[in-house]
């Protein structure tokens, strides 16, 4: 995969230590760039960006697809699609609910966001609404207060 050098960096070769400046397209391996893209050293060209967000205070990665995400496996922080990110922007998680999120996927690396279940009761009851109404069709009518309310 390639990646922009960010900062002036020291390789070791077979002709001893070459320089290699900012600005300069790499052609690095997984195992090899891991390190070097967690320390911000490197930046990938593919379609992915490192962004802090406010609401989690934390940084995370925002990819184009699956195989994006696998480039990146084993950095350290938590790595979305932008299919994921679609769906967390079009189901407008409260807050709280996005911390969860975060922490899952820090916690499970690779763990791929399929649907936010709000649990404060205001929430269920807005989705319940929604279902009884036809407004989420994919989902039965769901209780006002569930068994674990």
């Amino acid at each position: 995969m390639k990646y922009l050098v960010m900062v002036p960096l020291k390789v070791k070769g077979a002709q001893g230590e070459t320089d290699i400046p900012v600005g300069q397209v790499v052609n690095l391996s997984k195992e090899a760039a891991i390190k070097l893209l967690n320390e911000g050293k490197i930046e990938s060209l593919k379609a992915a960006v490192k962004i802090y967000s406010r609401i989690l205070d934390a940084y995370l990665w925002v990819v184009q697809d699956e195989a994006d995400r696998e480039a990146l496996e084993g950095v350290s922080e938590p790595v979305y699609t932008a299919g994921e990110i679609h769906k967390l922007h079009a189901q407008k998680p409260a807050p709280e609910d996005l911390r969860r999120v975060q922490e899952v996927k820090q916690t499970f690396p690779g763990a791929i966001v399929r649907e936010v279940n709000p649990k404060t009761p205001e929430a269920r009851q807005e989705r319940a609404e929604k279902a009884i109404a036809g407004e989420n069709p994919e989902r039965a009518a769901l209780p006002a207060r569930g068994l674990f309310s």
